[in-house]
């Protein structure tokens, strides 16, 4: 996906702003805030990854992305508290809050205030919803300000532009399917995200069947249950409260302390790679949102690139349950 997010005709009108946004930044003459709204599974958060890769990487800017739901629970708590977690979004370079359908509207000023104050500082701001602007319960105050900059609608994708993500993650994957199985990935009209929990679910299917996926290993297997899921997610949570020292009650609690937040990620991660859904996840980790889940395992991803030993430990507490 990341290497064909902006051939898809669907986001070439939203990676054109992105691209111009990030020459701003470059530059650091700023830019008016872009809202990027589309249906779930559009692909609003792939195009933002391929711009924070191509951001960081090439200028070494700083980029925060956050969930709408998790941004919103931390404003609304005492000053006091939450005063570091604003600190960070008021100096990065590049500020990112997704699905503001779920941000709560009693936070809304104090959004507002952000956004307001990296403006003045010329710091970029990025916002995505499920919706465009009539649809959102906001304050005035934060909706004049979200209107006031580019709003970029993304439509659903075509079946060929499904395909086409689908063929560039397994190929990126290494994920060797028939072509019939990737007709079968295309399947969900219009959405990338049930693909992308297949697709998920495939990987660990690949790692006990040799050879190419065809259609009726894929039918066969994926009919029944990746697991019994509570099961699995509670030996899947003991595993990271041995290593990490840490208990169940934390670990499923609201706390953000990165000594909590980070082996919780690592658990998202642990039973995602065990092929269960965003939501199922998210679910029983304190009924946190699918984009919470997600940003958490992204960030787990982005460090095994660098750490061999926690890449070694994570295979291992995989397969040991």
């Amino acid at each position: 996906m990341e290497a064909a997010a902006d051939m898809l005709p669907e986001h070439r009108p939203a990676w054109h702003a992105l691209r111009r946004l990030t020459a701003g930044i470059q530059r650091g003459s700023g830019h008016v805030p872009i809202v990027l709204h589309g249906a779930t599974g559009t692909g609003k958060t792939h195009l933002l990854n391929r711009l924070v890769d191509r951001l960081t990487a090439k200028s070494g800017k700083s980029a925060v992305t956050e969930a709408a739901a998790e941004l919103g629970r931390e404003l609304l708590l005492p000053t006091v508290e939450r005063r570091a977690q604003v600190r960070e979004l008021l100096h990065a370079d590049l500020l990112i809050v997704e699905d503001l359908q779920h941000f709560p509207p009693a936070a809304s000023d104090e959004l507002a205030y952000i956004v307001d104050h990296r403006q003045a500082r010329r710091k970029a701001n990025i916002i995505t919803s499920n919706a465009g602007p009539a649809e959102w319960k906001v304050s005035p105050r934060l909706g004049s300000r979200l209107v006031g900059g580019l709003v970029v609608g993304i439509p659903a994708l075509s079946v060929d532009s499904r395909r086409g993500v689908a063929t560039a993650i397994c190929n990126e994957r290494k994920l060797h399917v028939a072509p019939e199985v990737l007709d079968w990935l295309t399947r969900h009209g219009g959405g990338l995200r049930p693909m992308l929990g297949d697709i998920t679910r495939l990987e660990a299917l690949a790692r006990i069947t040799p050879g190419t996926l065809t259609l009726p290993v894929v039918l066969d297997a994926l009919t029944e249950p990746v697991a019994d899921e509570p099961v699995l997610l509670d030996r899947l949570t003991a595993k990271i409260e041995q290593k990490f020292s840490v208990s169940r009650k934390m670990l499923l609690g609201p706390s953000r302390l990165k000594n909590v937040a980070w082996p919780r990620q690592l658990a998202m991660y642990l039973a995602r790679e065990a092929g269960l859904s965003l939501a199922d996840i998210g679910a029983y980790f304190g009924n946190r949102d699918h984009t919470t889940v997600r940003h958490g395992v992204e960030k787990v991803r982005n460090e095994l690139a660098n750490d061999g030993g926690l890449r070694e430990w994570l295979a291992a507490a995989g397969k040991a349950v």
